[in-house]
């Protein structure tokens, strides 16, 4: 025997099955998608300088404790190379100076450290100041990098132009080997503090830093310089930074690096890399000291990019809901409200009985005009009562519109009063008057 499934039924059916299997394939697909493997591009820098190692230590804690996420540090020329690959999508995560041009999709990750901008010269030309620069060869960085142009506007503040000087192109490595072989006679390093480039030059003898102005000093040129330039900020290379050099203070300036992304990037996998990136400052110190020195900030003054939704929400993981901080204001609030809400159904209970009060007096003047009222009254006292009456329903009718009495049943009961004693007083009037006709 079949049985019959009416199609009224059918529909219903329908209508309660769908949703579920709609939400159940959602729930799937989140699921797959969130344990699909992905690849994240890190782009860094050259060798021999800082965002290369430090990527590398980035990407080797990602691929570590990141579930299916496999990561790569990539060998760029540096800042401009790096902010290009990011809008173009080649790149997921970037390293790049605060003061790199960038479209509005872009977003910060984290303050990494400052990146000091570092004028190695051969020590045997005697130049003891950025004008010497003029007529030498120098070398600007890697083309595509960002220390060429740092180092054109501190040598354009200090009057140096480009056609003083013969420029090169150079990464940090190639910029040593050059410095050695004497094919150049200066090189501009932006890079953190105790770069290796740095370091092999000045530790294997015969060059030194050339210090770009004295940043103890108030109102010095370095000063003017990050006044023109705001993302450069002055700053000393501390004594005896890299072993026996340098042999005193070096003025210069500095200009902060930042891990950068994208705004389409998800904010679950930004906050993850700002976790991960600062909660494991040992192991990245392993590829760089600078690792170490690593400082969560969520300060956006002066940055060039603004946070990503995900930097956010790591950086204030510790701060307490809004609930929390305003619990005492809020609780003394409605404390205020229900003493507030309190008083205001006192007064207005109290007005009631005040109310409830007046016309207990009108109560007692009608009660004792109708007890004068008497089988014998004479015609003149019957008179006078009902004038004393009108006037009685005349000044509560005032004192009504006055909301001084309210218009509740016992004024109603009130006014039925007066109106029965004044229909007893017309009708004795009239038996009165037709006895004397």
């Amino acid at each position: 025997m079949r049985l019959h499934v009416s199609p009224k039924r059918h529909r219903r059916w329908l209508l309660l099955v769908i949703p579920f299997a709609l939400l159940g394939l959602a729930a799937a697909w989140n699921w797959s998608n969130r344990r699909a493997p992905r690849s994240l591009d890190i782009a860094t820098g050259g060798r021999a300088g800082t965002y290369l190692p430090l990527g590398r230590g980035i990407a080797e804690i990602l691929t570590a404790l990141l579930p299916r996420v496999t990561a790569r540090a990539l060998e760029t020329a540096g800042s401009d190379d790096n902010i290009r690959r990011l809008q173009a999508g080649e790149v997921d995560f970037a390293f790049v100076q605060n003061d790199s041009s960038g479209n509005t999709h872009v977003r910060t990750v984290a303050r990494l450290y400052a990146e000091v901008l570092q004028v190695a010269v051969r020590e045997d030309l005697g130049l003891g100041r950025l004008e010497d620069l003029r007529g030498r060869r120098i070398s600007l960085g890697a083309e595509g990098g960002g220390t060429a142009r740092v180092a054109r506007a501190v040598l354009h503040h200090f009057g140096v132009t480009e056609d003083q000087y013969e420029t090169r192109y150079l990464g940090p490595a190639a910029a040593t080997a050059a410095l050695h072989a004497g094919t150049i006679e200066a090189a501009f390093f932006l890079s953190g503090m105790k770069t290796p480039a740095v370091a092999e030059l000045l530790e294997g003898g015969g060059m030194t830093l050339l210090s770009i102005g004295d940043a103890a000093r108030p109102g010095n040129r370095l000063e003017g310089l990050a006044y023109d330039h705001p993302a450069l900020k002055p700053m000393l290379i501390p004594s005896h930074t890299y072993g026996e050099q340098p042999d005193g203070p070096v003025g210069t300036v500095a200009v902060d690096a930042l891990l950068v992304t994208r705004d389409d990037v998800p904010e679950a996998l930004v906050r993850d890399v700002a976790r991960l990136m600062f909660t494991n400052k040992v192991a990245l110190a392993d590829h760089h000291e600078v690792g170490a020195r690593l400082t969560e900030s969520s300060d956006s003054l002066g940055l060039r990019f603004p946070f990503h939704e995900g930097a956010l929400a790591w950086y204030r993981r510790d701060e307490p809901s809004f609930l929390a901080i305003y619990a005492p204001a809020l609780s003394l609030g409605f404390t205020l409200f229900l003493a507030l809400g309190s008083a205001v159904l006192g007064i207005r209970q109290r007005v009631r009985q005040v109310k409830k009060e007046r016309i207990d007096v009108y109560y007692l003047k009608l009660e004792s005009l109708a007890e004068m009222l008497e089988p014998d009254t004479l015609p003149e006292a019957l008179h006078d009562m009902k004038t004393q009456l009108l006037a009685l329903r005349r000044q509560a009718f005032h004192e009504l519109v006055e909301e001084r009495l309210q218009a509740d049943s016992s004024f109603i009961i009130f006014q039925d009063f007066i109106r029965t004693q004044l229909s007893e007083i017309d009708q004795r009037l009239a038996r009165l008057a037709s006895r004397r006709t």
